[in-house]
């Protein structure tokens, strides 16, 4: 199956919350669908909760987790 990854996303403060992001998101989604692309994925930091957020409320969903220790 063909698999693209949006690696980063990111709007400045000021203008968070005004759907600029999910503009964008979007754009990226309909790339995919010209591409033929049948999944989807994308890595936000667990600290990231406004990322996780959005990208839930765009059908997202928890496949994987990657643990980390600092040493």
């Amino acid at each position: 199956s063909n698999l693209a990854e949006l690696e980063s996303i990111f709007i400045i403060e000021n203008y968070r919350s005004s759907g600029v992001g999910q503009k964008l998101y979007e754009v990226f989604i309909n790339w995919c669908k010209t591409k033929k692309v049948k999944r989807v994925k994308v890595v936000a930091s667990a600290q990231n909760e406004g990322a996780i957020r959005f990208y839930q409320k765009n059908n997202f969903f928890n496949y994987d987790i990657t643990l980390e220790k600092e040493l």
